[in-house]
């Protein structure tokens, strides 16, 4: 049961994105795809110990949480149209592009652009409401009660997460690269108990490494994608074995940085075409 109980840990760090997208894509509702991927989990904790892990345990959990989604849909009398229309189309299987697309469709501009932020924070990123309230610098409570009205005003105005089409991009745009790099920010210098989260570190750069394959021609994606390359690169030097925080004085500046998939000079060049208005910390 513990072993059961890391790997799903170790499966929701990794994957609750991509999982939370396929099932808020399909049921347009991402309260509901949380309670039934909740569910799923518990009923994984059930099974695996017994019928051991499947071969593809995002798939499995996202399957069951669909089940169990369904099952919802069932018991309310409202949903019976829904249901018809939906339970018809075959199960998507989690990929990495769900988790970018569950970004933008988060970063929707019908809501404020801080609410936005922190919603897509928790809803596509898999942060706690803690360390959201943590990135902006406000009490537990104020970030829960914005998480709170964001959910109503999302719900109540009918905002599907259907992923902008590509001329609404440049509108969502600035929240989505907000995002990015808080998601990087938090697991390079964890607010929670452990400094370093590097799963999470480079959760944002793959993030990143998506928006700039998805939009090649936007120097700002190109600068954050460039910074955050160059900063968990460093990253091994930077920390000790227990994730504090080494002194540049004292960083063994001889070890070779991760450098797979670093960006060469045409990139680093490409960051120079920014706006003189843009603001943003990335930004050449």
């Amino acid at each position: 049961m513990d072993d059961v109980a890391a790997l799903l840990d170790r499966i929701w760090r990794t994957d609750a994105i991509g999982m939370l997208g396929a099932l808020s894509g399909r049921l347009g509702d991402f309260d509901l795809a949380e309670e039934a991927l909740s569910d799923a989990l518990a009923v994984a904790l059930e099974r695996w110990p017994v019928d051991g892990v499947p071969d593809s345990p995002a798939g499995w959990l996202v399957t069951t949480g669909w089940r169990k989604a369904l099952d919802r849909e069932r018991r309310a009398v409202v949903g019976r149209a829904k249901l018809a229309r939906i339970a018809a189309e075959p199960v998507p299987e989690p990929g990495a592009d769900d988790r970018l697309a569950m970004i933008f469709a988060c970063c929707h501009p019908d809501l404020p652009e801080q609410s936005r932020i922190a919603l897509t924070l928790y809803a596509a990123a898999g942060l706690t409401t803690a360390e959201i309230a943590a990135a902006f610098l406000v009490p537990l409570p104020t970030m829960a009660q914005r998480l709170t009205r964001a959910k109503r005003h999302w719900r109540d105005r009918g905002i599907g997460f259907e992923p902008p089409r590509p001329d609404e991009y440049a509108e969502r745009l600035p929240a989505v690269l907000s995002v990015i790099y808080l998601v990087f920010n938090e697991g390079y210098l964890s607010s929670g108990r452990s400094a370093q989260r590097r799963e999470l570190a480079g959760e944002g750069v793959e993030l990143a490494r998506q928006l700039a394959a998805l939009l090649p021609g936007e120097p700002e994606v190109a600068g954050l994608t460039a910074l955050l390359e160059v900063h968990h690169a460093r990253a091994a030097t930077r920390f000790d074995s227990l994730g504090r925080l080494v002194l540049l004085e004292r960083q063994d500046r001889r070890q070779p940085p991760a450098t797979r998939g670093l960006p060469g000079p045409r990139s680093a060049r490409s960051t120079t075409g920014c706006p003189t208005w843009i603001r943003r910390p990335w930004c050449c």
